[in-house]
């Protein structure tokens, strides 16, 4: 095929809005999300190499008992996910509270955050509490000629609290709200509320790791 002037012309017009096309769908180009914390708020993450999370407070309600476990799960699955930092196992934070005999309630507050951070030997202490445990059951009904019938459907809903205490101190450095809901059971809204609590802590995280393998020498 002989190419001429006005060949190459319609050629890279073409390659070009091509291109311009796959920009703008988002293709050929990716941007990494980052976080929105504040200086302050990062300098202080810095800082955090290892945690141990406590129980949450339970939801209020007959079905928000128990509660507390059922959401610490979540969170200790998310931050896991966080690269460089250690989670204490939540045996340990139970044999600690056995061996010095430590109810629940001392360690949900950001007092008694510090000192069981302390024994365990970590830096940081995640507490909160389970704001909202629920079942909404959606009622329907159906009816085609003579034949009518009914259902039940459940969504499940869970909202939190959380707040990161820092041990050195005992001053609070991360707090987030958090919610979720499912139509598939109680533990994937709250894998969901716990997602959106840690969300910029996790943003945190993955930032600072991309940062220490750019300037490690390949």
């Amino acid at each position: 095929m002989k190419y001429t002037e006005k060949n190459i012309v319609l050629r890279r017009w073409v390659w070009g809005g091509l291109m311009l096309a796959l920009l703008g769908a988002g293709i050929g180009c990716y941007q990494e999300e980052e976080s929105s914390l504040t200086p302050y708020t990062k300098q202080a993450l810095r800082g955090v190499k290892t945690i141990a999370v406590v129980p949450f407070v339970d939801a209020p309600g007959a079905m928000g008992k128990g509660s507390g476990r059922v959401v610490v799960t979540a969170m200790i699955t998310e931050l896991y996910q966080c690269p460089g930092l250690k989670v204490i196992e939540r045996q340990r934070l139970d044999l600690m509270m056995k061996e010095y005999d430590l109810k629940l309630s001392q360690l949900q507050t950001n007092e008694g955050a510090k000192q069981a951070g302390k024994i365990l030997g970590v830096d940081t202490m995640l507490i909160g509490e389970v704001q909202q445990y629920q079942d909404n059951k959606n009622y329907g009904f159906v009816g085609v000629g003579a034949i009518s019938g009914g259902g039940t459907s459940s969504e499940f809903f869970v909202g939190l609290a959380i707040r990161a205490v820092r041990v050195s101190d005992g001053r609070v450095i991360y707090a987030e709200l958090g919610s979720g809901k499912s139509k598939e059971g109680i533990s994937p809204a709250a894998r969901k509320a716990s997602q959106k609590a840690l969300q910029q802590w996790k943003l945190f995280f993955a930032e600072e790791d991309r940062k220490k393998r750019r300037s490690s020498p390949s």
